[in-house]
């Protein structure tokens, strides 16, 4: 899986738990093998320049790229608790039981409770798992049903390690399951689902999100995205703008092919309703609005020009392909194969409402 090797590394690091390539000869073990639905480079790159942001040219080319960081924020999420889901596995558990370890990145004690018939909510799930530091801070929790696979992972990656100096307020919550989701536009239930959601990110810079929350379902080789990320105090042209912005969006993934399509919205934070997302909301119409209210001083040729310069590139849907990321919009739809008219129809998609996003919290279980 893409970014495999990366980040069972980086885990083994934020955990404390040795990451293993060998597998049991007998395996008994009730843990998951696998929590999460992979995405390909062309719509999730977590390792771009970040540092870049919203900050320099903004126009549709430089938003849409910027798409990819944000999706891939979300992915890398995911792998953070796949991968510790991952190397619990290698404690080789069997069943309902007590024990500790010693994390051998901070050197502290970690507790681990595992017990059969759990609650997460109203819900009961054939197991249980808690991982506390030895303070009896909740570092991880993990609640699951083995056939099919369906489970909530919940994570503080502070607690997992003491010394983790970066989002240290931040709580991860991964759903997952595998028995044939339903949603709207297609044919056939998805083959397995994944719902990320992270809030309490920290403060990075003017353009920073606080809270993220992705859903990506897979069916063959195509992967349907949805989401939002909240910038609370996010500016675009109009440095005057205040209140935030929502990126909301939808996307297909073909993985094997390496290509995507999106939509983009740039709504506010406390939009409560998905009707007009599309339209008032569009990237194209965000950036032509916050254009002539930042350049109103302009003649209205000059104005016309600036207004087609920053949206050249900001039609609906972008697509997408491989490591160059963003490649055109609108009705230029590549000839790369793959750009179908089936594959490049998200009409059907919908992202979740940024109003409910934004009020988001994480609680985790305390049994």
């Amino acid at each position: 899986m893409k970014r495999a090797v990366t980040y069972a590394v980086f885990l083994a690091m934020m955990t404390g738990i040795p990451v293993s390539c060998e597998k049991s000869k007998k395996d008994d073990n009730i843990v998951p093998e696998d929590f999460k639905v992979g995405m390909s480079d062309a719509i999730s790159r977590p390792d771009l320049d970040k540092k870049k942001g919203l900050t320099l040219e903004v126009d549709g080319n430089t938003l849409y790229n910027y798409l990819r960081t944000l999706v891939g924020v979300g992915e890398m999420s995911a792998d953070m608790v796949n991968e510790a889901i991952t190397s619990v596995r290698e404690l080789k558990i069997e069943g309902p039981m007590e024990f500790s370890y010693t994390s051998t990145y901070d050197g502290r004690i970690k507790d681990v409770h595992v017990m059969a018939g759990a609650y997460y909510g109203k819900d009961q799930w054939e197991y249980g798992m808690y991982i506390d530091d030895e303070d009896g801070s909740r570092a991880f929790q993990l609640f699951w049903n083995t056939n099919p696979v369906k489970g909530v992972a919940l994570m503080i990656p502070a607690n997992f390690n003491r010394n983790t100096q970066v989002h240290t307020r931040s709580v991860l919550k991964i759903e997952y399951g595998e028995e044939g989701m339903n949603i709207a536009g297609l044919d056939n239930p998805l083959e397995k689902y994944m719902i990320v959601s992270v809030v309490n990110l920290d403060v990075t810079g003017s353009n920073y999100a606080s809270k993220i929350k992705l859903f990506a379902g897979k069916r063959g080789d195509v992967v349907y995205i949805r989401g939002n990320t909240i910038h609370p105090t996010a500016t675009l042209i109009d440095e005057t703008r205040t209140g935030g912005i929502c990126w909301t969006f939808v996307a297909k993934n073909d993985v094997e092919k390496d290509i995507a399509v999106a939509r983009v919205a740039l709504p506010p934070v406390d939009l409560d309703d998905l009707t007009h997302v599309w339209t008032v909301y569009s990237l194209k119409n965000v950036l032509t609005a916050e254009v002539q209210k930042a350049y109103s001083d302009l003649s209205p040729e000059d104005l016309d020009l600036v207004v087609s310069a920053v949206t050249a590139n900001a039609d609906d849907p972008a697509y997408f392909s491989g490591s160059t990321g963003f490649t055109s919009s609108g009705t230029s739809v590549p000839s790369q194969e793959g750009f179908t008219a089936d594959f490049i129809d998200i009409t059907g998609l919908a992202p979740f409402i940024p109003a409910v996003v934004n009020e988001m919290e994480i609680n985790l279980a305390y049994e």
